[in-house]
């Protein structure tokens, strides 16, 4: 009976992580929680950028079609 206790603890123990590894698995968590972070942010910059774009972009057909029609 004691035997079996102390198998069924053991098995126990070593299915709770270390505080290493625990530790280890935060760390990675919360560096690709900052990756994320930091490409969002990019790609919020790019699709700026590209709104930006878009409105020059017609800005300059409008002067074209200014442009034609004093010809």
């Amino acid at each position: 009976m004691e035997a079996e206790y102390m198998q069924k603890k053991e098995k126990i123990k070593q299915m709770i992580p270390s505080e290493e590894e625990y530790h280890q698995e935060q760390v990675q968590k919360s560096h690709i929680i900052h990756e994320l972070a930091n490409e969002k942010v990019r790609l919020n910059d790019t699709i700026g950028k590209n709104n930006h774009l878009k409105n020059e972009i017609q800005i300059m057909r409008k002067e074209i079609m200014f442009a034609r029609q004093d010809i």
